[in-house]
């Protein structure tokens, strides 16, 4: 199991290993840590609460979630908690 940060699944790739897992927790636009990193081939996209919001439409289907930044987070999973769990 291989489980990486988006910072380092290109790179990966580029070594010849596909990372089963990628995890990114940083609020701010991270699509292009994923470009050229072949997504289909990947079983999950581990997105903190807070992830740019395109990331969760691009890759619907494959998204698990955690609380990044507890405080904003776990306040942001309360208000969508059932959303959430149809995502997954």
């Amino acid at each position: 199991l291989i489980v990486a940060p988006a910072q380092s699944a290109l790179a990966l790739t580029r070594a010849g290993v596909v990372p089963d897992m990628i995890v990114i927790a940083d609020c701010n636009e991270m699509q292009y840590l994923l470009d050229g990193v072949p997504m289909d081939q990947v079983e999950a996209l581990i997105l903190g609460v807070t992830c740019s919001p395109g990331l969760y439409t691009k890759y619907h289907g494959k998204i698990i979630t955690f609380n990044a930044n507890q405080g904003v987070d776990a306040w942001i999973s309360d208000i969508f908690k059932e959303f959430w769990i149809g995502i997954r």
